[in-house]
């Protein structure tokens, strides 16, 4: 359900349906739970959970979130809570550093992006996931901030800079444990 709910609350919602007697039974409407992009975990009990990717952001800051779902118990992420949160990337490249406090001192800008999640699943035991993530930071003159600016104005002549940083791969595991996904203590760099 896009569209229908404020930005606080993820801008919808999700409805949970039931099949009884050959029709369709709203059990509930949720405002702020978003399971548009999600992948279903089966937990070692058998019921399932959703492994959930969610996207947010405003005045040039996005948040990319992995989280999990419980129907029996939603909690919102995103714009909405982060209850359920288990892993997330800020990416604030679309700001250009710059700090409308203080023009003489821009601020670091940071380029985060998940290129992949993986789920493995092994007989009587919950998904683990890896993520591929990659990540990157710079400093920012105001030579920079004004002309990282000027390339997002439509209506200014574009040079074709780019200010994107560098970013470093590095490949994340996390299992289920105690109810929730944890950091697996094993981390694997990547260049």
């Amino acid at each position: 359900m896009t569209g229908c709910e404020p930005h606080a609350e993820n801008w919808g919602g999700t409805i949970l349906l039931t099949r009884a007697s050959q029709t369709w039974e709203m059990l509930w409407y949720k405002a702020g739970i978003d399971t548009a992009q999600c992948h279903k975990v089966r937990l070692q009990t058998g019921r399932e959970i959703l492994v959930c990717l969610g996207v947010s952001g405003a005045q040039g800051v996005r948040v990319t979130q992995l989280y999990a779902e419980d129907l029996l118990d939603p909690k919102p992420a995103g714009m909405a809570g982060d209850e359920s949160v288990f892993f997330h990337l800020t990416d604030d490249t679309a700001t250009c550093g710059e700090n409308p406090e203080n023009e003489s001192k821009p601020e670091p800008i940071t380029r985060a992006y998940i290129e992949s999640v993986t789920f493995t699943e092994v007989e009587r035991s919950v998904a683990s996931i890896s993520v591929n993530a990659a990540q990157g930071g710079q400093w920012m003159t105001p030579e920079d901030v004004a002309a990282c600016l000027d390339e997002q104005n439509p209506t200014k002549p574009h040079k074709g800079l780019s200010f994107l940083p560098p970013t470093k791969r590095e490949q994340l595991d996390f299992v289920f444990e105690g109810g929730a996904y944890h950091r697996s203590p094993t981390v694997t760099n990547r260049k």
